[in-house]
């Protein structure tokens, strides 16, 4: 082969590898946006059209798995496989189980996500998870009905979810106190922000020594700054929680708000005319 042919192959090559890559570039855009619009068939067909043009990329077996949660195909959603199993992929695998009822298998897989990706920013929601499942202990009736709650809000059927907690808060058990922590980011997601801040300080009033009250409060004061833009109030959480609850996992993250909040102030006041 001469020179001439070698540089024509190359090019051909370098064509042919542009076509692909530009080619699931358009195509997993197109998936995700089905997926906005909540075309979860034809968002399905178009993921599985990027899988076969490149079975190992990961964004693409996300969506997909991702896809038929919400659509409630939990088998089909088992079945996603990827050589790279991304820490998504595996708390999609947890979530799936955990939905399933498969709670011990929901827990292999929680240990497999903290062990390969210690520091991923999912493992906090994947241990609480594990130590639902383990408080729970015998209770499967009780765990599987905050499970489904779960799933209902996990796919915007909050009507649904909301029955189902409110029969489960009833109770004196530890996941009735994760299911008034649940209904509040229900409400919240409602956009019933007083419900949602009621809902937290039913709780608080009812387990004042729980456990979960330093989440409580993060997700208290979240709300005063996120949805009612009420930041000396969410300061005020922050700082309580911070100085209440010092070794909580909760009171890193209040850490890291009121950072936000002071950088924001400070760029506000750098910035306003003299």
């Amino acid at each position: 082969m001469n020179n001439k042919s070698i540089v024509i192959l190359f090019i051909s090559v370098i064509v042919l590898l542009t076509n692909i890559y530009f080619g699931q570039n358009v195509n997993f855009s197109k998936a995700e946006s089905l997926f906005v619009q909540k075309n979860y068939k034809e968002a399905i067909k178009t993921y599985e059209s990027v899988i076969k043009q490149s079975s190992n990329y990961e964004p693409a077996s996300f969506g997909l798995q991702n896809t038929y949660i919400q659509m409630g195909d939990l088998i089909s959603a088992q079945k996603i496989t990827n050589v790279y199993l991304s820490d998504r992929l595996l708390w999609g695998k947890t979530r799936i189980y955990f939905y399933s009822n498969k709670f011990d298998s929901s827990t292999l897989y929680i240990v497999e996500l903290a062990r390969r990706f210690p520091q991923s920013n999912l493992l906090n929601d994947a241990l609480e998870l594990g130590i639902i499942i383990a408080e729970a202990g015998k209770d499967s009736i009780n765990l599987s009905r905050y499970s489904q709650a779960l799933y209902y809000y996990e796919t915007g059927n909050y009507s649904e979810g909301i029955t189902i907690i409110q029969a489960l808060i009833t109770q004196s058990n530890s996941i009735a106190q994760y299911a008034y922590l649940l209904l509040s980011r229900i409400f919240k997601a409602k956009d019933e922000i007083n419900q949602s801040i009621a809902t937290l300080n039913e709780f608080n009033k009812k387990y004042p020594e729980s456990l979960l009250q330093p989440k409580a409060q993060y997700n208290l004061g979240l709300i005063y700054l996120e949805s009612l833009q009420n930041t000396n109030m969410a300061k005020n959480i922050f700082e309580d929680l911070i100085s209440n609850f010092p070794q909580s996992p909760e009171s890193f993250f209040a850490r890291s708000q009121l950072t936000i909040i002071e950088s924001k102030s400070s760029s506000k006041q750098t910035s306003a005319p003299k």
